[in-house]
């Protein structure tokens, strides 16, 4: 397994944890009144037939996708994937199916940022259109830079060409 997988696979890990102690979490802290009394679920969640032998086939409807899908796009970490986020839309609300859900390393750093503060932009406000598929810059913001890449910018003079050391 080469070194890069297994940093994803760890970043993997820890964004399906986190996002599970959320779960559970806020489940847990809604779940009870404040006399302990339970509470019933704000919209159905409950499976409402029985599920004999759930892994087995889980495993085996696995299996036949794997082998038959007309696509040999399909693989079995897609698959897992696709079970995660079918989970999360079931828990969650039917006028938000989207309230609960899966994140790729990427948005999960993305999170991670704005929740420290740090954001990475152009300073610019926008909106976009759907209907004719047209993005506004509706204001330009002052920006205060701090660093450009890795390159700190105290001790440079208005004029100094800081523009050539920093890789933009």
């Amino acid at each position: 397994m080469s070194h890069i997988y297994k940093g994803r696979a760890l970043i993997m890990k820890k964004i399906i944890n986190t996002l599970l102690a959320f779960i559970l979490i806020f489940a847990a802290s809604t779940a009870y009144a404040e006399d302990n009394t339970k509470l019933e679920p704000l919209f159905p969640v409950a499976l409402n037939h029985t599920f004999p032998d759930s892994k087995d086939t889980f495993e085996e409807v696995k299996k036949l996708i794997l082998e038959n899908y007309y696509s040999d796009e399909i693989s079995e970490d897609a698959l897992y994937w696709a079970a995660i986020e079918g989970m999360l839309r079931r828990i969650s609300p039917p006028e938000n199916k989207e309230l609960a859900k899966i994140w790729t390393p990427e948005e999960y750093t993305k999170i991670l940022d704005s929740l420290k503060g740090e954001q990475v932009s152009i300073g610019i406000k926008t909106s976009f259109n759907a209907g004719d598929g047209s993005l506004t810059v509706n204001e330009i913001l002052p920006v205060r830079l701090l660093r450009m890449s890795s390159c700190r910018m105290t001790g440079y003079s208005k004029s100094a060409p800081i523009f050539s050391r920093a890789r933009l």
